[in-house]
Protein backbone atom coordinates (compact mmCIF):
# COMPACT_ATOMS: atom_id res chain seq x y z
CA UNK A 1 0.00 0.00 0.00
CA UNK A 2 2.66 2.32 0.52
CA UNK A 3 4.56 1.58 -2.12
CA UNK A 4 1.53 2.30 -4.83
CA UNK A 5 0.23 5.36 -2.95
CA UNK A 6 3.18 7.22 -1.28
CA UNK A 7 5.83 7.18 -4.28
CA UNK A 8 7.59 10.15 -3.03
CA UNK A 9 8.93 8.50 -0.46
CA UNK A 10 11.89 7.32 -0.62
CA UNK A 11 12.90 3.39 0.84
CA UNK A 12 14.56 4.25 4.22
CA UNK A 13 11.59 6.53 4.85
CA UNK A 14 8.58 3.90 4.05
CA UNK A 15 10.84 1.54 6.15
CA UNK A 16 10.56 3.95 9.03
CA UNK A 17 6.95 4.82 8.28
CA UNK A 18 5.96 0.94 8.27
CA UNK A 19 7.93 0.96 11.75
CA UNK A 20 5.47 3.96 13.17
CA UNK A 21 2.34 2.25 11.59
CA UNK A 22 3.08 -1.14 13.21
CA UNK A 23 3.89 0.28 16.75
CA UNK A 24 0.44 2.27 16.18
CA UNK A 25 -1.56 -1.12 15.46
CA UNK A 26 0.08 -2.62 18.21
CA UNK A 27 -0.65 0.22 20.40
CA UNK A 28 2.95 1.00 21.49
CA UNK A 29 3.44 4.23 19.88
CA UNK A 30 3.02 6.88 22.26
CA UNK A 31 0.19 10.06 21.89
CA UNK A 32 1.51 12.91 21.09
CA UNK A 33 -0.80 15.44 19.00
CA UNK A 34 -4.81 14.68 17.12
CA UNK A 35 -3.19 13.29 14.42
CA UNK A 36 -1.51 9.89 16.42
CA UNK A 37 -5.06 9.93 19.26
CA UNK A 38 -7.19 10.05 15.42
CA UNK A 39 -4.68 6.57 14.56
CA UNK A 40 -5.18 5.26 18.40
CA UNK A 41 -9.58 5.89 18.34
CA UNK A 42 -8.94 3.84 14.87
CA UNK A 43 -7.39 1.23 16.01
CA UNK A 44 -9.73 0.67 19.04
CA UNK A 45 -12.67 0.54 16.71
CA UNK A 46 -10.90 -2.07 14.51
CA UNK A 47 -10.07 -4.50 18.04
CA UNK A 48 -13.69 -3.83 18.89
CA UNK A 49 -14.65 -4.97 15.30
CA UNK A 50 -12.92 -8.01 15.59
CA UNK A 51 -14.07 -8.31 19.04
CA UNK A 52 -17.96 -8.17 17.93
CA UNK A 53 -17.19 -10.83 15.83
CA UNK A 54 -15.85 -13.31 18.06
CA UNK A 55 -18.63 -12.88 20.26
CA UNK A 56 -21.22 -13.20 17.85
CA UNK A 57 -19.59 -16.91 16.79
CA UNK A 58 -17.88 -19.19 19.46
CA UNK A 59 -15.27 -20.27 16.26
CA UNK A 60 -14.11 -17.69 13.73
CA UNK A 61 -13.72 -18.64 10.33
CA UNK A 62 -10.19 -16.66 9.09
CA UNK A 63 -11.67 -17.05 5.09
CA UNK A 64 -14.58 -16.15 5.86
CA UNK A 65 -13.51 -13.01 8.06
CA UNK A 66 -11.10 -11.70 5.56
CA UNK A 67 -13.40 -12.30 2.65
CA UNK A 68 -16.71 -10.66 4.12
CA UNK A 69 -15.38 -8.52 7.35
CA UNK A 70 -11.83 -7.66 5.94
CA UNK A 71 -12.54 -4.62 3.45
CA UNK A 72 -14.86 -2.56 6.27
CA UNK A 73 -11.03 -2.87 8.39
CA UNK A 74 -8.88 -2.38 5.74
CA UNK A 75 -10.29 1.02 5.47
CA UNK A 76 -9.62 1.94 8.70
CA UNK A 77 -6.00 0.48 8.51
CA UNK A 78 -5.32 2.54 5.15
CA UNK A 79 -6.70 5.94 7.47
CA UNK A 80 -4.51 5.31 9.69
CA UNK A 81 -1.62 5.39 7.20
CA UNK A 82 -2.77 8.14 5.61
CA UNK A 83 -2.73 9.80 9.10
CA UNK A 84 0.95 8.26 9.85
CA UNK A 85 2.41 9.48 6.91
CA UNK A 86 0.84 12.92 6.88
CA UNK A 87 2.43 13.46 10.37
CA UNK A 88 5.99 12.04 9.32
CA UNK A 89 5.48 14.15 6.41
CA UNK A 90 4.81 17.42 8.55
CA UNK A 91 7.65 16.22 11.27
CA UNK A 92 10.16 15.39 8.18
CA UNK A 93 9.57 19.30 6.84
CA UNK A 94 10.00 20.51 10.00
CA UNK A 95 13.27 19.28 10.73
CA UNK A 96 14.46 20.83 6.54
CA UNK A 97 13.19 23.83 7.96
CA UNK A 98 15.14 24.08 11.60
CA UNK A 99 18.34 23.07 9.84
CA UNK A 100 17.80 25.54 6.91
CA UNK A 101 17.45 28.23 9.33
CA UNK A 102 20.89 26.44 11.60
CA UNK A 103 22.35 26.93 8.46
CA UNK A 104 21.05 30.69 8.30
CA UNK A 105 22.58 31.34 11.73
CA UNK A 106 25.78 29.36 11.30
CA UNK A 107 27.14 31.15 8.68
CA UNK A 108 26.64 34.58 9.53
CA UNK A 109 28.50 37.07 12.38
CA UNK A 110 26.67 37.76 15.40
CA UNK A 111 25.00 41.04 15.14
CA UNK A 112 24.43 41.17 18.90
CA UNK A 113 25.82 39.70 22.14
CA UNK A 114 21.83 38.69 23.94
CA UNK A 115 18.32 38.70 23.26
CA UNK A 116 16.06 37.66 26.03
CA UNK A 117 12.46 36.69 25.47
CA UNK A 118 10.28 36.89 28.26
CA UNK A 119 7.09 35.23 28.20
CA UNK A 120 3.88 36.59 30.41
CA UNK A 121 0.79 35.16 31.61
CA UNK A 122 -1.34 34.80 29.10
CA UNK A 123 1.58 33.82 26.54
CA UNK A 124 2.82 37.35 25.44
CA UNK A 125 6.16 38.27 24.66
CA UNK A 126 8.96 41.07 25.48
CA UNK A 127 12.03 40.64 23.49
CA UNK A 128 15.13 42.92 25.16
CA UNK A 129 18.98 43.03 24.50
CA UNK A 130 21.22 42.46 27.57
CA UNK A 131 20.93 46.05 28.57
CA UNK A 132 16.85 45.81 29.20
CA UNK A 133 16.39 47.48 25.96
CA UNK A 134 13.09 46.33 24.56
CA UNK A 135 14.03 45.56 20.82
CA UNK A 136 10.82 44.47 19.00
CA UNK A 137 10.25 47.46 16.96
CA UNK A 138 13.78 46.58 15.66
CA UNK A 139 12.59 43.17 14.47
CA UNK A 140 9.46 44.54 12.87
CA UNK A 141 11.56 47.69 11.38
CA UNK A 142 14.21 44.95 9.89
CA UNK A 143 11.49 42.80 8.54
CA UNK A 144 9.84 45.80 6.63
CA UNK A 145 13.31 46.93 5.19
CA UNK A 146 13.19 43.56 3.54
CA UNK A 147 9.73 44.01 2.26
CA UNK A 148 8.54 40.86 4.32
CA UNK A 149 4.94 40.87 5.56
CA UNK A 150 5.15 42.66 8.56
CA UNK A 151 1.64 40.68 9.22
CA UNK A 152 2.61 37.96 10.18
CA UNK A 153 2.52 36.89 13.92
CA UNK A 154 3.98 37.66 16.49
CA UNK A 155 6.18 34.29 17.01
CA UNK A 156 7.06 34.40 13.55
CA UNK A 157 8.49 38.05 13.74
CA UNK A 158 10.78 37.04 16.71
CA UNK A 159 11.95 33.63 15.03
CA UNK A 160 13.17 36.26 11.81
CA UNK A 161 14.74 38.87 14.22
CA UNK A 162 16.69 35.88 15.85
CA UNK A 163 17.81 34.55 12.47
CA UNK A 164 18.64 38.08 11.31
CA UNK A 165 20.32 39.24 14.30
CA UNK A 166 22.18 35.74 15.22
CA UNK A 167 22.94 36.22 18.55
CA UNK A 168 25.24 34.62 20.68
CA UNK A 169 22.96 33.72 22.99
CA UNK A 170 19.23 33.36 23.14
CA UNK A 171 17.49 32.98 27.00
CA UNK A 172 14.08 31.99 27.00
CA UNK A 173 12.05 33.44 30.59
CA UNK A 174 8.81 31.94 31.70
CA UNK A 175 9.02 29.06 29.40
CA UNK A 176 6.46 27.28 31.12
CA UNK A 177 4.03 30.15 30.46
CA UNK A 178 4.27 29.71 26.28
CA UNK A 179 1.26 28.48 24.70
CA UNK A 180 2.83 27.36 21.56
CA UNK A 181 6.01 24.82 22.59
CA UNK A 182 6.77 24.23 18.97
CA UNK A 183 8.31 28.02 18.98
CA UNK A 184 10.21 27.33 21.81
CA UNK A 185 11.75 24.09 20.06
CA UNK A 186 12.22 25.77 16.91
CA UNK A 187 14.43 28.35 18.93
CA UNK A 188 16.56 25.92 20.95
CA UNK A 189 16.92 23.50 18.05
CA UNK A 190 17.92 26.21 15.66
CA UNK A 191 20.76 28.20 18.38
CA UNK A 192 21.31 24.75 19.82
CA UNK A 193 23.93 25.85 22.66
CA UNK A 194 23.00 29.23 22.06
CA UNK A 195 20.18 29.19 23.90
CA UNK A 196 18.81 28.36 27.09
CA UNK A 197 15.97 28.53 29.55
CA UNK A 198 16.13 31.14 32.57
CA UNK A 199 14.96 28.91 35.92
CA UNK A 200 13.52 32.50 37.30
CA UNK A 201 15.62 35.49 38.10
CA UNK A 202 14.98 39.00 38.89
CA UNK A 203 13.88 40.56 35.26
CA UNK A 204 11.45 37.92 35.21
CA UNK A 205 9.04 38.77 38.36
CA UNK A 206 9.33 42.76 37.09
CA UNK A 207 8.87 42.80 33.78
CA UNK A 208 4.85 42.80 33.41
CA UNK A 209 4.18 44.74 30.05
CA UNK A 210 2.83 42.39 27.26
CA UNK A 211 3.72 42.99 23.32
Amino acid sequence: FLMENYFFLKQDEILEVEEIIMSVLKGDSTVNDDRMIYCINKVNSIIEKIKECLEENEEINIQGFITFRMKELRQGIEDIIEKVVEEYMVEKEYKEFVKLLKYFVDIQESRIDEINIYIQDGGGYIIKDKYGNDIFEEFIKELSECKVDTEANIEDIIISGLITNAPKSVIIHGKDKCNNKEFINTIINVFGERAYCCKGCSECKIVKTKI
